[in-house]
């Protein structure tokens, strides 16, 4: 037996050299493995790529800060400590969808070197148009080498390239020293994944047990895949992030307030979701459809960080069972945790009724934009595996943007997420259905006429049969 327990962080990461490719695990501030990353950037290494799904956490805003980093590949490279040195030109950057992250991760833990995956099919991060460097003005100074696209049954795919770092950061709730690892409800998320793929995988653990304790049925990692271990009994909590909200709906007065409130659009949404769904709501708006899914309606939520089940907010928070923007949730009777990877398969394979997500832009036949506006703090996400999975895509969001101009649109002009997946759009001041490339108004608003909304529509469209000129 091998027992690979080492004496501090310190330690662990003193085998890292300069120029190091680093997969880090977590999902906001579950499974993060903060201390890890803290004891990297209290080194001198230099030169590194960084994998993540995001970089939250004090360890990277001084990798950042320090221009010690050369590459993130992760889906939310504009945000946070990146933000800066990657619109000045100092980072490349890869742009990766969550499911792809966690797919290529997977592939390479496998020995699989290539797969095909809807997620991005349309897109700028595929057709090459996306830039993977700025220069120091922010302006695109060089762009990402586009993929292959092939069509499988008459449906186009994109050709992704599995992820095989040198390194692997991740922090499991409990480690034998064989290198055993359990993990306690969504701490899980990419640290299987990270583990499987890294050359040499490096783990803070919070509680070390003997060998034996871990029943094999609760071993989530087995030690073959397990380099390091170190014990960080209290590990930095990074702090949840505020619930994204939609300033101009909640800020304005009420006497202002023209059409359905924030709660309203959640009802209607809410209304609508069918009996036995499996849904998956994305944050903001949409998250407050869950409250208004009646209860015979035996709904499941599904959360991207790896929630099957997902209840409403929990009484007692526990930092180790969140939904994907980092707040404390419950579970229902009968939840099931899973991995990054399988929540993502799920999603590509079908296998999600309903995924409800905000949006920038809707055109009129059904493209969406939601995640990226130049010079922008904004990450893909799970959108466009949600939009390509999804047996119907609704999008929750404000008529207008803040200058007043139309989000539903004839045409994008901000880069997609995904091209003719939205079939159903929530606003304010009315609903939409998206069929066949056509845009249908079949709910107006309280209050709100026909021409109101159609001078706030920057695309044509036909009315329902028996939708009044105003609505009430």
């Amino acid at each position: 037996m091998t027992d690979k327990l080492v004496p501090g962080l310190e330690e662990a990461v003193a085998r890292i050299p300069d120029g190091a490719s680093i997969a880090v695990g977590g999902f906001g501030g579950a499974g993060n493995p903060a201390e890890l990353v803290a004891a990297l950037a209290a080194t001198d290494r230099t030169g590194l790529h960084i994998i993540a799904n995001g970089g939250a956490g004090e360890g990277f805003a001084r990798l950042a800060a320090e221009n010690r980093v050369r590459k993130v590949s992760m889906g939310f490279p504009f945000g946070g400590p990146w933000h800066d040195p990657v619109l000045a030109g100092r980072i490349e950057i890869e742009v990766l969808p969550q499911g792809t992250l966690s797919e290529r991760l997977r592939a390479g833990g496998a020995g699989i070197p290539a797969f095909y995956t809807p997620a991005g099919v349309g897109t700028a991060i595929t057709d090459g148009t996306f830039p993977r460097r700025f220069d120091a003005d922010g302006r695109p100074a060089e762009f990402a080498d586009p993929k292959e696209v092939r069509d499988f049954d008459g449906r186009p795919y994109v050709l992704e390239h599995w992820l095989r770092p040198d390194f692997g950061f991740i922090r499991a709730s409990k480690a034998d020293r064989l290198g055993n690892l359990y993990f306690q409800f969504t701490s899980r998320n990419f640290n299987p994944l990270v583990a499987m793929a890294a050359r040499c995988t490096i783990v803070q653990a919070r509680e070390i047990v003997e060998v034996g304790a871990l029943e094999p049925s609760d071993i989530h990692v087995p030690g073959v895949f397990v380099d390091v271990i170190v014990h960080v009994p209290r590990e930095a909590e990074l702090a949840p992030p505020p619930r994204r909200r939609s300033s101009r709906l909640e800020a304005a007065a009420a006497p202002e307030r023209v059409g359905f409130s924030r709660e309203e659009i959640a009802a209607n949404i809410g209304r609508d979701i069918g009996a036995g769904w499996y849904v998956n709501l994305g944050l903001g708006m949409p998250l407050l459809a869950a409250k208004y899914v009646a209860a015979d309606k035996l709904v499941t939520m599904h959360m991207e960080n790896g929630v099957l089940g997902a209840g409403g907010p929990a009484e007692v928070p526990d930092t180790d069972l969140t939904d994907a923007g980092g707040q404390p949730i419950s579970l229902r009777p009968g939840a099931a945790i899973i991995d990054s990877a399988t929540s993502f398969a799920l999603v590509r394979g079908g296998y999600l009724d309903l995924t409800v997500l905000g949006g920038l832009q809707v055109s009129a036949r059904g493209d969406l934009a939601n995640w990226y506006i130049p010079g922008g703090q904004t990450g893909v996400g799970g959108a466009m595996d949600l939009v390509q999975g999804a047996k119907r895509v609704w999008v929750a969001m404000e008529h207008t943007d803040r200058f007043g101009r139309p989000k539903i649109v004839t045409e994008c002009d901000l880069t997609p997420t995904g091209r003719g997946m939205v079939s159903r759009i929530y606003t304010e001041l009315a609903v939409f259905d998206v069929q066949d490339g056509v845009l249908e108004l079949t709910e107006l608003a309280p209050g709100i006429s026909l021409a109101y909304v159609t001078e706030r529509t920057g695309a044509s469209f036909k009315v329902r049969p028996g939708v009044g000129d105003e609505g009430g």
